[in-house]
């Protein structure tokens, strides 16, 4: 592993675990985004994709929205999430993906009393630009 020298000409040297351990909540924030509905962390992001986690607090949602520029697919990581595509509002339980056509209006919401954990898939353009509201709790229309 990697090692990390904290003073030079000392004699003891600290390994990446031994740090990352002592600064564990620290790393875990790294790259967290606050949401009003929860927040989100960017996984991986290229100008043709996009891979982000997002965690939805219980009785939240996300905007009703669309893209014009990319799909979306969201798999089910943990919890219940209640998705609206188009006209169609169903529950998706965990290991299930729900598939989202560019310029689909879509929802996500966490109806329950637990933490909905998604891993959101972009594909096509990732600008964060690229999204249209129509409905929103939080004022963001």
């Amino acid at each position: 592993g990697c090692q990390i020298i904290d003073h030079i000409g000392a004699e003891k040297l600290w390994s990446s675990s031994n740090y990352l351990a002592q600064h564990k909540a620290y790393v875990e924030d790294l790259g967290k985004v606050k949401k009003p509905w929860g927040w989100l962390k960017t996984l991986r992001k290229t100008n043709a994709c996009a891979v982000k986690e997002l965690h939805v607090n219980p009785g939240e949602c996300l905007s009703l929205q669309r893209h014009k520029l990319r799909k979306e697919k969201w798999l089910v990581v943990s919890g219940i999430a209640t998705v609206t595509v188009g006209d169609k509002t169903y529950d998706v339980e965990p290991g299930e993906i729900v598939s989202i056509g560019k310029r689909a209006k879509h929802r996500l919401e966490n109806k329950t009393q637990d933490e909905l954990v998604i891993s959101e898939w972009w594909l096509g353009n990732s600008s964060e630009d690229d999204v249209e509201r129509f409905e929103d709790r939080y004022g963001r229309c």
